[in-house]
Formats: structure tokens, sequence, C-alpha cells
């Protein structure tokens, strides 16, 4: 036979047992096929589920969605790809309970592939690490041993998620029904989109308040704001993402490899404060967008200094400010130190490392701080040409005898007079703004300290700060020289 006779021979023997395999076999192989098919899909196209059995321990509230927004919304996005990060220091138990029963109640959990809490630093009796796992598979809890801080908690998070979208919430808030799938469809149609909801109001019972509508933006000294310029569509009739100058920080959803691209954050910035500053002008300069969607609403409970378990220190946060200042305020760096004089002498380390970071985000493509201010947040420009045309000449006020406090990058004879038409913008260095007044941080200071003594010691109530008005204050001045005199009587 020839060498071609046994090759031919050798193919008809072969089709002709691959032919002869029982029809069992097959069957079995295209079973084992459908099996896995089957499981990959339930995993990835997992089902809502149903928690309405479960006993949930805050008020129920209305639907404060615009009319116009749809009611059953879905998401155009893949599933099982939202990784939520939930950072915690020393919370309280039923709030933290009132957040995840609120995620279970309103959540397609199909969506989420893992739920991050990161416990930071939180005395071992506020970590509740078992009861968070008990209340969902997909919840993972994390120790700092020590207290990092939110930035480096929150870097350290994102790096570990697994998830293609990062959700940023916070322990102490009521989700809403169709609250996550109108930012993750907004992310879908543009990538490179930081988008937030609208944030309602919770009051210390858990009591559901609607917020009023407006966007993020940050002054020249870096406090953020919350304004509600004209710009800015009604949402009670519109279900459009409108644009924000900046985030506030806390509640955001964004594409993992947008942030990976933006190399989050200065390692050099001190625990607490400043992350939204750096994220606000990441995203904007570098290719992409922060909108707030209407149609997304969550409820956050606002605490007030006392109540804030962060011990935020001001000389580190206007050391973070200056800092970040000096990173991307570019040629606006005189308006920064005008309106923050205070931080003349803070030490911010060695910019070199960070600079050149910035200049390689993006591949060199990242716009500047004047690109900001004429194309994101025009109320920017309008008060940078006020602050340079009434920048005080130096030496202005410091020949007069007068001379007491210093704001506003220069010498005032009192705190009433350091604004000048600028309002908050100069109220700094000696003087504070409360209530629409430019008052010396001193006696903000004095009367603190008489008014926790007055209250410890039952002898004359004086109100919080919080409430604080400006008839209020002369009437907390005059409590506290009474208690003063009364205390000195008695010798």
């Amino acid at each position: 036979m020839s060498e071609a006779e046994v090759g031919a021979a050798m193919k008809q023997g072969s089709r002709k047992s691959k032919s002869k395999l029982p029809s069992w076999y097959w069957k079995i192989g295209v079973g084992i096929v459908v099996m896995i098919a089957l499981i990959v899909a339930s995993w990835l196209q997992e089902d809502a589920e149903d928690h309405s059995n479960i006993k949930f321990d805050y008020p129920d509230h209305a639907d404060v969605r615009p009319k116009t927004c749809p009611r059953l919304v879905t998401s155009s996005g893949p599933r099982n790809s939202v990784s939520i990060i939930i950072p915690y220091l020393n919370e309280e138990w039923f709030r933290m309970k009132a957040t995840m029963q609120s995620m279970l109640r309103h959540t397609d959990m199909g969506l989420i592939r893992e739920i991050i809490w990161i416990s930071d630093g939180c005395a071992p009796d506020k970590i509740f690490a078992q009861e968070l796992k008990d209340m969902h598979r997909k919840v993972q809890v994390h120790v700092n041993v020590k207290n990092l801080g939110i930035i480096l908690t929150k870097a350290n998070a994102a790096a570990k998620a697994t998830g293609s979208i990062l959700m940023f919430l916070e322990p102490h808030i009521l989700l809403t029904p169709g609250w996550l799938p109108p930012m993750l469809n907004a992310i879908v149609e543009n990538p490179k989109l930081l988008v937030m909801p609208i944030l309602d109001v919770l009051d210390e019972k858990m009591l559901y308040h609607k917020g009023s509508h407006g966007h993020w933006r940050l002054e020249w000294n870096l406090q953020i704001m919350y304004s509600n310029p004209l710009a800015v569509p009604d949402y009670e009739t519109s279900n459009k993402a409108y644009h924000s100058p900046a985030t506030s920080g806390g509640i955001y959803a964004i594409r993992k490899d947008f942030w990976d691209q933006l190399d989050f954050f200065d390692e050099d910035l001190l625990e607490w404060g400043g992350d939204h500053i750096e994220a606000s002008h990441k995203v904007w300069r570098c290719g992409g967008r922060i909108e707030i969607h209407p149609c997304s609403r969550i409820a956050h409970w606002f605490r007030n200094s006392i109540q804030q378990p962060y011990d935020v220190k001001v000389q580190q946060v206007m050391t973070n400010y200056k800092r970040l200042a000096h990173t991307w305020f570019d040629g606006f760096l005189d308006v920064f130190t005008a309106v923050r004089p205070e931080v003349k002498d803070y030490s911010i380390g060695d910019m070199t490392s960070i600079k050149q970071r910035r200049k390689k985000l993006m591949g060199g493509t990242c716009k500047s701080m004047e690109w900001y201010v004429k194309n994101v947040d025009m109320e920017l420009r309008h008060e940078v040409e006020q602050i340079r045309t009434q920048l005080p000449a130096p030496g202005k006020f410091r020949s007069s005898d007068d001379a007491k406090v210093s704001c506003g990058g220069h010498m005032a004879p009192d705190c009433s007079s350091c604004s000048e038409g600028m309002g908050e913008l100069w109220c700094n260095g000696d003087c504070e703004w409360r209530n629409d007044e430019c008052i010396f941080q001193e006696s903000l200071r004095r009367a603190e300290a008489a008014r926790i003594a007055a209250v410890t010691q039952a002898q004359v109530h004086i109100p919080q700060y919080s409430k604080v008005t400006p008839k209020d204050y002369k009437e907390l001045m005059a409590s506290a020289e009474a208690f003063e005199n009364k205390k000195n009587s008695y010798g």
C-alpha cells in the first residue's frame, strides 16, 4: 500500500471512529456546558432579592424624585459590577443598620459585586463586623487597627475593590427607590464621569427631609459651597443630570479605571480634609466631568463639628488646602494667599514629586486653572476680578493705631471692617464668618467655653452655635458675661 493510500485509510478510520461515539457521550458534554453557562449567567444576572419581609428600623418616607423620573428604572451597565465603599469611625449601630436596610430595600443587588465597610480605627465595640456580614453575603469588613484618616482609607479601599464601578457612600444615610441606576447609566454614556446624587437631609431621629437643589463648588479659600445658580435646572421638572463644578467628596460613583488613571490621592495630604478638592480638579481638568443626577436621591445626616468622630484639626486641614492650592492653582496662587493669610507659615513639605505626578497625568493633557475658571466655575472668575482689584496695597491699615486684627491679607481695626464688601472671602486670620457676620475668633472661643461651663453647672442656658443668629449671638455674649460675673461673685 502506498504512503498516500495509508494516509487516506487513516483519515477514513478516524472519521468512522468519531461517528461511532455513543449519543449519550455527546448529551453529557452538552449538558455540562449548559450547566456551566447557567451557573455563570445566574451569578452575573442575579435576580433582584426580595427583602420585603425585613423589619425596617427607620421611618418610611415619600418618593421625592422629580415626577419626570421613571419609577421602574434599570441599569444599562454590566451586572455584578459595583463596589460599594463605606468608611466609618465609631458610628452608632442604628445608623449603620439603617444604611444597610435601605440599601437592601432599594437596590438591585445583582448590580452589586461587593459592599466594603472599612473600620478606620474604631473602638472594638464599634466595629460591628459580624452584624454587618449577617445582613448580606456580599458584605466585607476591613479593619484598620489604627486610625489612618479618611483620605488614605478611601484610597486603600479603592485599590482593593474588584468592581468596575466605585460607589462611595457614608455610614449614616438612607438610600431611596431607584437611587443607583441613573448614576450607572450616566457613566455608561460617559466613562469619564464622576456622578453624584442629590443629597436630601436626615435629622438625628432619621427623619427624612427633602433637600434643596443646587450644585457644589469651591471658593478661592477652598471652602466647599452648595449653591443654586440660575444655570442649574429645576429638578422638580427635570430628569437630566447637570454640571457641578465640584464634588462634596463623600458620596459619588466613578469608574475604577478612570479613578486609577487619575492617580488618587496625594499621599502627603494629612488624614482628613481636601480629598474632594483633589477629586474636583483632577476630574474636570483631566478629561472628565462632574454631574449631579436629580433622579438619584440619598438622604444624609449632616453632623455638626461636635458630633464628628474624626479629630479634625483646623491647622491640619488648612495645611492640606495650602498644599492643594500649590499643586493646582497655577497663576492664581496669589488669590488663595490673599483669602487664606493664616496659612502663610504652614509647612507643606517638598512639592517636587506631586507636581511631577500632575504633569504626567493623562499623558500631560490636564488643563490649567485658567481653563477651569473660564469654563467650569464662572463664579470664581467673577470673584477673582473682585479680589484682585480690591486687594489692599501693602501696608494698608498698618499705620493706624487702631489696626488690631489680621484678615484678608491686611490689618484692620476690627473684624467687622475686614470684609470690605468681600464678605466671607476676607473674613479670616484673626476673624471668623458666622451667620453673615465677621467676628473675632477669640469671642467665639470665650463664648463656647462659657457655654460649656454654664451647661455643665446648670447656671445659665446658652444656645448652641448651630442655631446662633446675630441676635442670639449678642444674647449669648450677654449670658456668658452674666455667668462670669455670677461665678466671680462667689469668690
